[in-house]
């Protein structure tokens, strides 16, 4: 399958586009959606603006652009996933929002990498914990907390 990714066929494409969307499809069907929230750096296509959830491919890089999201890109990001599982998902749906505890292993921004991850995993907490507390059927769960406090060796 990865070979098939690699070479970008059509087929391919649109085989793997279609069970992307039966797969998060299934949210709308849902009791319970768990969103966790991983990296502040996306990169974008610089002619669609569609956002990738990891870095494209070396051959393609030039297209694309990384940029590092900001507290207020994050929180309408938040909104707008928010909106869009009230009005098609179950009317009792409940949301848990939390954080991805795994840490950044390099970074795109010109800081070190553990000034990036801070900054990124102290955005996103913020983000998720604000949202959360002002928003009906959201609750935030601590697994970035639990990680970090815990003892090394536990988790």
């Amino acid at each position: 399958m990865r070979d098939q990714a690699r070479k970008g066929t059509l087929n391919f494409v649109r085989t793997r586009q279609e069970r992307l969307r039966q797969y998060f499809g299934r949210a709308f069907e849902a009791d319970l959606v768990i969103i966790t929230l991983g990296l502040t750096e996306t990169w974008f296509d610089c002619t669609t603006r569609l956002a990738l959830a990891e870095i494209p491919s070396p051959r393609l890089l030039k297209q694309f652009a990384c940029k590092v999201l900001t507290y207020p890109e994050w929180a309408a990001v938040i909104k707008s996933i928010y909106t869009i599982l009230r009005k098609y998902g179950k009317p009792d749906l409940k949301i848990v929002i939390t954080v991805s505890p795994v840490p950044l292993e390099r970074t795109f921004s010109d800081q070190d990498v553990i000034v990036a991850n801070m900054m990124s995993k102290s955005t996103l907490r913020s983000v998720a914990g604000a949202f959360a507390a002002v928003t009906n059927g959201v609750d935030y769960f601590p697994s970035l907390e639990a990680v970090m406090f815990s003892a090394p060796n536990l988790v």
